[in-house]
């Protein structure tokens, strides 16, 4: 929790943390039934248990932090809730990350290109600047690239 002097960005980032937490609970429900993998050594279910329980304890620790900046500061929350600049990217943000699984879950574009279109609209989302457009669609390119060769190549998935 990086800025503490807005108390409405504040809010919604202890919001959005506590969404992850919820996020993160569901991820871990959904992969219990999970049976277990006889060619892998820990069992399909253990990737999604255990980003689930990294995602919630870095979540936990994110509140602990604003908890005790809050305490410090003797502040309370709910102050002008007005919608601000940073709420708008987190729900494009979330936007732009449901079409980019589905995209993908449903094979809708070829993975690289995907990718490629996901890494571009974050990061130009995310930096504020279309003139490095074209820098962004080479980096996502790259990274579409190299996690599909890692997939088919190393992990024998065809994504």
């Amino acid at each position: 929790m990086p800025d503490h002097r807005n108390e409405p960005a504040l809010f919604l980032e202890i919001a959005l943390t506590l969404f992850l937490i919820a996020a993160g609970g569901l991820i871990y429900a959904v992969a219990q039934p999970i049976p277990d993998n006889a060619f892998e050594p820990l069992g399909a279910r253990f990737a999604p248990v255990a980003i689930s329980l990294c995602l919630i304890g870095l979540c936990v620790l994110n509140l602990a932090i604003g908890a005790a900046a809050l305490r410090r500061r003797g502040r309370t929350l709910g102050q002008g809730l007005a919608v601000n600049r940073r709420f708008l990217d987190c729900a494009l943000m979330l936007v732009c990350i449901s079409l980019y699984v589905w995209v993908v879950s449903e094979k809708a574009l070829p993975f690289t290109a995907s990718t490629c279109l996901f890494v571009t609209l974050s990061m130009a989302l995310l930096f504020r600047n279309l003139r490095k457009a074209w820098l962004f669609a080479l980096i996502g390119l790259a990274l579409g690239f190299a996690i599909e060769l890692l997939s088919s190549t190393v992990f024998y998935i065809d994504i």
